[in-house]
């Protein structure tokens, strides 16, 4: 996916919406190369752990795989992480990083551009709730532990604001998802739905309650992204979204290399 040159700021103001995730100034420093962050309270994430807003000439390649190389291995992480939105350096990093062990993903950026065509279901009830309530937490459980995403996200809310909702069905929660605003960006933090509630418009009922929002109306922008996103993965997130009024705008690039045990997985 290309983009004109002048939408290009406006796209990395999106994009800075999820730099802001992890780019807490108590755990991250500026390097030649972009910010490189380590969170000592989250040490097998490797999105807590990464250098952000990366960019590089080809002739720098080798500069900038040897000063990650030394931060990682001073915070004893098992992987190395790169992350950015600059083009140029994308195509150097894809020239050079495969032969050297790396793999990559794309998070697919989109913006809402209005004119949904999916309803809510009046039947689905949005509640905002604290990032500690019980059902919040129930739904973001995994194999009876809190999912470690959601753990990190909610200690940043503090930092970040914003709010948490979930929809309920029939009175029992069904789905949630979360939004916060950077700089005038709106920018969703997830939804997800409980899997014997989907097909049932708890996502669509949780993201049209998200647009409706006056803070979030009177926003430059609102933003969601899609994580793991490859060519031709997906279709359905996409396909939803679009139905929804958000269009692509590009992509988040993202490279992953193991170094230790446990190997580093996206």
């Amino acid at each position: 996916m290309t983009m004109q040159a002048e939408n290009f700021a406006h796209f990395e103001r999106l994009v800075e919406t999820e730099y802001s995730n992890f780019d807490d100034r108590v755990h991250s420093v500026a390097t030649p190369f972009g910010i490189f962050v380590t969170h000592p309270g989250f040490p097998t994430r490797y999105d807590c752990n990464q250098l952000l807003r990366c960019r590089c000439r080809s002739s720098e390649v080798g500069a900038m795989l040897t000063d990650l190389q030394e931060k990682c291995r001073r915070a004893k992480l098992p992987f190395q992480k790169i992350s950015g939105d600059d083009p140029e350096t994308a195509r150097v990093l894809d020239e050079a990083l495969p032969r050297e062990g790396w793999r990559s993903q794309r998070t697919l950026v989109m913006e809402f551009a209005g004119n949904p065509r999916l309803d809510p279901n009046p039947a689905v009830e949005i509640r905002v709730v604290d990032p500690s309530h019980p059902d919040l937490e129930g739904l973001m459980r995994e194999n009876g532990r809190l999912e470690g995403a959601f753990a990190y996200h909610r200690a940043q809310w503090p930092r970040l604001g914003g709010e948490w909702l979930v929809g309920y069905l029939d009175g029992k929660p069904a789905g949630c998802t979360g939004w916060f605003l950077l700089n005038g960006i709106a920018r969703y933090r997830w939804v997800g739905t409980r899997e014997a509630c989907q097909r049932h418009g708890v996502a669509s009922s949780l993201i049209r309650s998200v647009q409706s929002l006056p803070s979030v109306r009177s926003a430059d922008a609102l933003t969601i992204f899609v994580g793991g996103w490859d060519v031709g993965e997906n279709p359905v997130a996409l396909r939803l979204y679009q139905k929804l009024g958000f269009r692509p705008v590009g992509f988040l690039w993202e490279w992953l290399k193991s170094t230790g045990t446990p190997s580093a997985h996206f």
